[in-house]
């Protein structure tokens, strides 16, 4: 066992809580003989640990951290072509762990995970394509890109509100943004897109409720643009996934879609910010492309 997982903590997770989980983390996963465990020092080096320890031989990689991490770990194991054959273990140490609810991994349990981790119990989850790079629980767009910027901000909020206070203070400054398809399946006044593999977003809500990591589709969740109050309503709807039969939100299931945007779009990919290169953006199915264990 010892030889086969390799696990990579980002310390800075959850504004730290990576830190104070790392005795946690190191001792569940000593106690099934792991020994090798590595730290990012910063954003992007999960790509060059990930590099490192397939080389060496690793066929389980644990990712310490929040969705950001998880996100970064998982991709460049498919930039690798190693998704079939290394398996993705998550370990919530973030704020959303968005990515864990969607799969139904027990991330904030650290020994049972540990346990999964050394029966080689796995499972096939489908992963995005966006231009030449991956996603693994969701890319939005409009607002919710709006939220993360402001969310970087706020530095001294901790915890799960901290999405919630931000998408609050979105909810009545926000000013929609202009999109279309090639077949017009959405308006052109939008407040939010969200290309969905898995359900969650922004560790409260169900976003697509209809969603799984499984099904070889993706779900596009249209919100269309509308005044404060109402997206005030639509907002806690969304907690409990409830916000799909409200007017203004529609959905399209699908293996690909392709939407246009005036200019090349700020995202958010899997609970991170990414300003992309293209106006035109094609987000794709990758059908059981990596393995988590789960």
């Amino acid at each position: 066992m010892k030889d086969r997982v390799c696990v990579i903590l980002n310390p800075a997770s959850g504004r730290g809580k990576g830190r104070k989980a790392e005795a946690r983390i190191r001792a569940a996963f000593q106690a099934i003989g792991v020994t090798s465990f590595r730290e990012t020092a910063k954003r992007g080096d999960e790509a060059v640990l990930v590099r490192k320890a397939i080389a060496e031989g690793f066929s389980t990689i644990v990712a310490a951290g929040g969705d950001g991490t998880w996100s970064n770990v998982g991709r460049a194991i498919l930039r690798e072509g190693a998704g079939q054959s290394v398996a993705l273990a998550l370990i919530a140490a973030g704020t959303g762990n968005d990515l864990a609810k969607s799969v139904g991994a027990p991330a904030t349990d650290y020994e049972m995970t540990a346990r999964l981790v050394a029966s080689d119990s796995v499972i096939c989850i489908d992963a995005g394509r966006i231009g030449d790079d991956f996603f693994l629980n969701s890319v939005g767009f409009g607002f919710d890109a709006a939220v993360l910027a402001t969310i970087e901000k706020m530095s001294w909020l901790r915890g799960s509100a901290v999405y919630t206070v931000a998408a609050m203070r979105q909810l009545f400054t926000y000013a929609g943004m202009t999109v279309s398809t090639d077949d017009g399946e959405i308006p052109s006044r939008t407040m939010m897109i969200i290309v969905a593999n898995g359900g969650y977003l922004g560790g409260a809500f169900h976003i697509a409720p209809a969603a799984t990591v499984t099904d070889g589709t993706l779900d596009t969740v249209v919100i269309g643009d509308m005044p404060a109050v109402q997206r005030l309503k639509l907002f806690g709807a969304a907690m409990k996934g409830l916000h799909i039969a409200r007017p203004g939100v529609s959905t399209i299931r699908g293996t690909q879609i392709t939407l246009h945007f005036e200019a090349p779009p700020v995202c958010q990919r899997d609970g991170e910010l990414d300003q992309l290169s293209e106006a035109t953006v094609t987000l794709s199915c990758m059908p059981a492309a990596l393995k988590i264990v789960g």
